[in-house]
């Protein structure tokens, strides 16, 4: 783990501190994707997929994972273009 991940991190925690809208399957998808940073060395963004995503979160419901995702882009965690290519991947890039 480097600084820039530790930072990363740092700053969502403290971010969540102040918001009673996440909950544990939000902060499940936030640590999942921070994983997907790192393999992919941090990028300003990376790609992901929603099999991978489910995976690292450990969440099984399709639901879930949609309605987490959406919530966290509405609240601002990060910004995402889906791709419905799954070959490809969406894009994600923290904020």
């Amino acid at each position: 783990m480097n600084n820039v991940h530790l930072f990363q991190l740092a700053g969502y925690i403290q971010r969540i501190t102040s918001d009673n809208r996440v909950n544990t399957s939000h902060t499940s998808i936030y640590m999942a994707l921070l994983a997907c940073w790192q393999n992919q060395k941090y990028p300003g963004q990376f790609k992901i997929s929603r099999k991978e995503v489910m995976r690292l979160s450990k969440i099984a419901a399709i639901s879930t994972y949609h309605r987490c995702m959406k919530e966290m882009i509405q609240f601002g965690y990060f910004k995402y273009e889906p791709e419905y290519n799954s070959y490809k991947g969406s894009k994600v890039a923290f904020t």
